[in-house]
Formats: C-alpha cells, sequence, structure tokens
C-alpha cells in the first residue's frame, strides 16, 4: 500500500471512530441520559453529525475510484 492510500485509511477510520462517537452522544441527547449540556447549540452537533456522515460517503466513493481497500 502507497504512503497517500495508508494516510487514507486511517483518515477514513478516525473520522468513522468520531461520527460513532458523536452519534452516541446525539442519541444519549435525545434519551435525556447525556449527563451533561453541551456548551454549544444541539442543532450545531446535528450539523456536524450530517456533513461529517457527507464526507464518510465522499471517502468510501474516492477509495472506489481509487482502488483503496478501507476495510
Amino acid at each position: 500500500m502507497k504512503s497517500y492510500q495508508k494516510r487514507f485509511v486511517e483518515e477514513y477510520r478516525q473520522l468513522t471512530q468520531r461520527l460513532s462517537k458523536l452519534d452516541k452522544m446525539l442519541k444519549k441527547y435525545a434519551q435525556g441520559t447525556l449527563g451533561f449540556e453541551p456548551d454549544c447549540p444541539i442543532r450545531l452537533l446535528q450539523e456536524q453529525r450530517r456533513v461529517m456522515s457527507e464526507y464518510v460517503d465522499i471517502l468510501e466513493a474516492r477509495a472506489k475510484f481509487e482502488g483503496v481497500d478501507l476495510e
């Protein structure tokens, strides 16, 4: 695997891990079990989640074109 492909895979892994954590936080917030009140508006965090999800989709599409295995 080329060095840029390794960086690509690492970026994808970090992004999906962070997105998963944000998803869990937003679900806990919706259930009233978060345990703290976020400093920023929840709508902003929901928008961040949407954009991160789009970014994941873009990286997955790019990986197909470039033959990068994200597994």
